[in-house]
């Protein structure tokens, strides 16, 4: 029995870093031991053999008197730190390469037989260095080229996830479980991608061939020292087994510290890998058409600046929807232009998936990520919900005003020409901006300019102003939308103006300056933000409220919505 568990609780860490390595904080360690005792007994470290293969300062085993226990590790120092190298009967502790030296040391081999032929369970308890080959790599704070080419890496074949570090540690200590024949456990803390990706289908196949997964629970990453980003850590219990088909689901108990710094759990939720054939993303891509065959348009990175490279776009496209993918996390990078992007990635904006484009860029622009929800995929919505048109009605207003539609008119400077941008998400008609303010910029390109695409409609009104014309004539548009169209004329025509002044670079006085050029204006008109925000957050609640009906996280709506809202205020408008 454990019985050195009241030590964690004013025991003061004194972690180290190095390149990819965070020691495992000790309130966490507690953590973890306790629940292990809900899935074994409290008795469970005394009937175990562990092995501890990336040990560090032993944090992992800390408080813990189990019947065997393994200790290796390749810093010699971490080994000196815990008193130096033993190699008895029962207790083993010495520098090991886990991932490249394949011959077992002699007083390790000897306790992994015995623990086999009277089969004493094994538990593999780690936390593997968070070591990637790039940055782009699970979003993890330090990476370091070549760290990841260890022989364990060439025994996967190539498999997709090979040079994640700590699956390689996951993969050789199933190769010794196997090897030896072993009852085990496997105890893991690492990042979940693993377990959420369709990319990681190959990886998975083979682990599931082997294990099964028992329980887990998350936690955020910056209580580990000297990470201030916030990402899900995962540790998973996984027990010996024969092929069990590859979850497509986990129920993890959702964990953080309190105000009081002490640890409780939040709620336990559903986290899910996500089938291609319901993924918001290719849904989208699913009516899309690449951007290849189109005309050569202008490169943007902002919605008023380009970059000097070769970019095409469909002549009936209204823009480009700027994606990674339909994660929580990447909410950020998602935005749209009014002509091609330089970064590359997404879709051209056509009729055909129009609706498409205003229900996957709304949906990650109303949601708001944190830890432990920035791994949810955003579903293919219920389209025959009769809610469904009209929410996109009114998604339209929302995308309209907020931060990321990067849509804009104005000129700029391409390739060494000058090429006009209209702005297809616009919200009024030309004669009707007119009407009211008539010393805007209304002059269409000369012979000197290029047009990168006319408005679609040959009465040269932007597509969304006819689309804002269904909903009001089908009775459509909500009463928050309306107040937010109204308010957000009223701020500019109590700004017309400084508008006039004109700005070189943002172009205000274009006609159809869209709202990431006009959003620049607001500081010079007091109270802006009381008239423009509390109508916006209006309308951002009750799209909301219509997510979970309409099924953009299937059937793990509530949950999600729980845990990113319960907690987190409603988006801010920002300038």
């Amino acid at each position: 029995m454990n019985e050195n568990k009241g030590m964690f609780k004013d025991q003061v860490e004194v972690s180290t870093r190095r390149e990819g390595v965070y020691w495992t904080p000790l309130d966490w360690v507690a953590e973890m031991h306790n629940f292990m005792d809900g899935l074994y007994g409290s008795e469970w470290a005394d009937e175990t053999l562990i092995w501890d293969p990336c040990c560090g300062g032993g944090n992992l085993t800390r408080g813990l008197n189990p019947a065997y226990m393994i200790q290796t590790t390749l810093g010699q120092k971490d080994i000196n730190s815990l008193g130096g190298e033993l190699q008895g009967e029962f207790r083993v502790r010495q520098e090991y390469d886990f991932l490249n030296d394949l011959i077992i040391p002699a007083h390790i081999d000897k306790m992994l037989k015995r623990a086999s032929a009277n089969k004493i369970p094994v538990l593999f308890l780690m936390n593997p260095p968070y070591v990637t080959p790039g940055k782009t790599a699970v979003r993890l704070d330090t990476s370091k080229k070549g760290a990841t080419d260890t022989l364990v890496k060439g025994f996967m074949g190539g498999i997709y996830g090979c040079d994640q570090m700590f699956l390689q540690f996951l993969w050789r200590a199933l190769i010794i479980c196997r090897e030896y024949k072993l009852q085990y456990r496997i105890g893991l803390f690492s990042a979940t991608t693993y377990l959420l990706r369709n990319s990681f289908d190959a990886l998975r196949d083979i682990l599931f061939t082997n294990v099964k997964f028992r329980d887990g629970f998350v936690f955020p990453s910056n209580h580990f020292e000297a990470i201030t980003t916030k990402w899900m850590v995962l540790f998973a219990v996984y027990e010996r087994n024969s092929k069990t088909p590859s979850p497509i689901e986990f129920n993890w108990h959702v964990k953080d510290r309190n105000r009081d710094g002490k640890i409780e759990t939040i709620q336990k939720r559903k986290y899910y890998r996500l089938d291609k054939n319901k993924s918001m993303i290719n849904w989208i891509k699913a009516v899309s058409r690449g951007a290849s065959s189109g005309d050569n348009v202008p490169c943007m990175t902002t919605g008023i600046r380009t970059k000097p490279r070769v970019s095409k776009l469909p002549k009936d496209a209204f823009g480009f929807f700027t994606f990674n993918n339909m994660y929580l996390q990447e909410r950020d990078n998602t935005y749209f232009t009014s002509s091609a992007s330089a970064a590359n990635r997404g879709v051209a904006i056509l009729p055909s998936n129009f609706w498409r484009f205003i229900a996957g860029f709304s949906v990650m622009r109303l949601l708001n990520k944190n830890w432990a929800t920035e791994k949810d995929e955003i579903h293919i919505p219920n389209t025959h919900d009769r809610m469904y048109r009209e929410w996109c009605y009114n998604a339209l207003v929302y995308m309209l005003f907020n931060k990321q539609n990067n849509s804009s008119g104005n000129t700029v400077d391409w390739e060494g020409e000058i090429w006009r941008l209209h702005n297809h998400m616009f919200w009024m008609e030309k004669s009707h901006v007119k009407s009211m303010w008539p010393d805007l910029d209304f002059d269409e390109p000369k012979y000197n300019h290029k047009v990168n695409r006319p408005y679609y409609q040959e009465n040269s009104v932007p597509w969304t102003v006819l689309k804002l014309a269904e909903a009001s004539e089908s009775n459509m548009l909500w009463p928050e939308s309306k107040v937010l169209l109204k308010n957000f004329l009223g701020l500019m025509d109590g700004m017309y103006r400084v508008r006039l002044s004109d700005h070189k670079i943002v172009q205000w006085r274009r006609w159809d300056a869209g709202y990431f050029q006009l959003r620049s204006m607001f500081y010079s008109c007091p109270g802006w933000d009381k008239i423009l925000i509390p109508s916006r957050q209006s309308l951002q609640a009750r799209l909301i409220s219509y997510i979970d009906r309409l099924g953009f996280f299937g059937v793990y709506g509530p949950g999600v919505l729980k845990i990113a809202y319960d907690r987190l205020s409603v988006e801010p408008v920002g300038r």
